[in-house]
């Protein structure tokens, strides 16, 4: 999930593996802002931190990042939970036309496949994520704006404290 906010976008160390995983090509800034976040040891992501935010603030990376459709805006957080199960429905769909031609592609043709039902299949987790979220199920460690700590100083501290 990424949310972008204020001159900064925030991107859950889960969809930072996944590109670092699958070798995406980002740019030069992303490789900076990562190890400045001293995430760098992280090679893996662990259940403990796996929804907590990483904050990117160079402008190259803030675009790179929104256009990346398959990570999801948190600003999907605002359908209804039978909206996102509707979305989930739909993107599988897109993967299943994908694997019914799947035996008749060529190699090359498969390989770009591939990819794209992989980030078919991660933005559909990203959505059964939003889903928990909304219901209880998932905490995830959401940034807060300059503005809320400004405004609601009290409720800042009690998320720090915790």
């Amino acid at each position: 999930m990424k949310i972008l906010m204020d001159d900064r976008i925030y991107v859950s160390k889960k969809d930072v593996d996944f590109l670092l995983e699958n070798e995406y090509v980002m740019p030069i800034d992303f490789v900076r802002d990562y190890y400045e976040n001293n995430l760098a040891y992280e090679l893996k992501t662990n259940i403990k931190n796996e929804y907590s935010f990483m904050v990117f603030t160079n402008p190259d990376v803030i675009n790179c990042f929104k256009k990346i459709d398959f990570i999801l805006d948190f600003n999907k957080s605002k359908l209804t939970v039978d909206e996102l199960k509707e979305e989930v429905a739909i993107t599988y769909g897109k993967k299943y036309d994908i694997e019914k031609s799947y035996d008749r592609l060529s190699n090359k043709t498969k390989k770009k496949k591939d990819k794209e039902i992989k980030e078919i299949i991660h933005k559909s987790e990203s959505y059964m994520d939003i889903i928990n979220y909304k219901n209880g199920k998932l905490e995830l460690d959401l940034p807060v704006s300059e503005e809320e700590i400004k405004e609601k100083p009290k409720t800042f501290l009690k998320r720090i404290f915790k």
